[in-house]
């Protein structure tokens, strides 16, 4: 028996499992798995709760009298404001706005809801192409995941500061993806990037509408002193069209960075650091303690017996 089966003390268990051809789990059910990573509060979310939206617009908002009634759900009155001030993020509100009405001819999956895959309750179907805007609350970024054009092991992030994701965020994306076998590989692609840090929401709807478009944002620069008012009239239009750009550009290197992530548990994300994981004895997978809702008392008693046997749930049922 290994004894490397308990990671009581953080870290990326060593004991790692060759599980490259083993199946997701299809029944799993987001909500069985216990979730640390709340919704996000950051200064790019609306501090309006979505319940008050409804009813905070009234025919005398005339800042949102332009906006069509299908998206004065998400918009209000602040994020009208967001729009015309430069010096401010894009609010989720005007981002799932913008990713609804792309949804409408989309053939892709992906597009949903930012603040619900913030809160790991949604995800993709495995082996779907999918295009899906992403917020990393701890860098304060917003930017673009896809498998469009990759390998099926591969996810491409476009950021306009070609930054990696923080730890959270990835266990976050890595959820969502929903990918099969035991790692993915990330590549950030080579796109001109933004000028400041405020418009980073403006160019993953730029990047998210031109992939869908079955273009490459690596090749374009664009005007970005223009986007917020091009995005304004998208909206007003109920249409998303092509942001404007200066000129195009050619790449020699299009991946600017590659990274390995590992997939673990029925969640099928990775591992952060001081995260209790137990390995099963016998297929080897890892799984997060609060995935399998263990209790302390039960996760301290296989701490301290190493001889001590776990068995999975689904080892359980083939043994059955």
């Amino acid at each position: 028996m290994s004894e490397s089966h308990i990671d009581e003390n953080a870290g990326m268990p060593t004991d790692v499992p060759d599980i490259a051809n083993s199946p997701v789990l299809t029944d799993f059910n987001p909500d069985s798995c216990v979730t640390s990573t709340p919704v996000s509060t950051s200064v790019k979310r609306s501090k309006l709760s979505r319940s008050k939206r409804a009813g905070s617009l009234t025919n005398s908002d005339t800042s949102v009298s332009a906006v069509p009634n299908s998206f004065q759900k998400y918009l209000v009155n602040e994020d009208i404001q967001v729009l015309e001030n430069s010096n401010t993020y894009l609010s989720d509100n005007i981002v799932n706005a913008a990713q609804s009405l792309m949804r409408q001819a989309a053939k892709d999956n992906g597009l949903q809801d930012t603040v619900l895959v913030s809160a790991r309750v949604t995800r993709v179907t495995t082996g779907e192409r999918f295009v899906q805007i992403i917020h990393d609350g701890d860098s304060e970024h917003w930017f673009v995941i896809t498998n469009r054009g990759s390998r099926a092991d591969t996810v491409r992030i476009y950021c306009s500061l070609h930054l990696k994701p923080s730890d959270s965020c990835l266990q976050t994306v890595l959820c969502y993806i929903n990918m099969p076998g035991s790692q993915v590989t990330f590549e950030v692609m080579n796109v001109a990037k933004q000028s400041g840090n405020y418009d980073c929401g403006l160019f993953a709807i730029a990047y998210t509408c031109h992939l869908l478009h079955g273009l490459d944002p690596t090749t374009v620069v664009y005007e970005q002193a223009r986007m917020r008012a091009h995005l304004r009239r998208c909206l007003t239009s109920a249409a998303i069209t092509e942001f404007p750009h200066s000129c195009s550009r050619v790449v020699r290197r299009k991946v600017t960075r590659q990274f390995v992530e590992q997939i673990f548990c029925m969640c099928r994300r990775g591992c952060l650091a001081r995260e209790p994981m137990i390995a099963c004895d016998m297929c080897r997978e890892w799984y997060h303690k609060d995935c399998l809702k263990m209790k302390e008392a039960e996760f301290q008693s296989y701490c301290e017996d190493r001889k001590k046997v776990f068995t999975c749930g689904r080892c359980k049922r083939e043994v059955v």
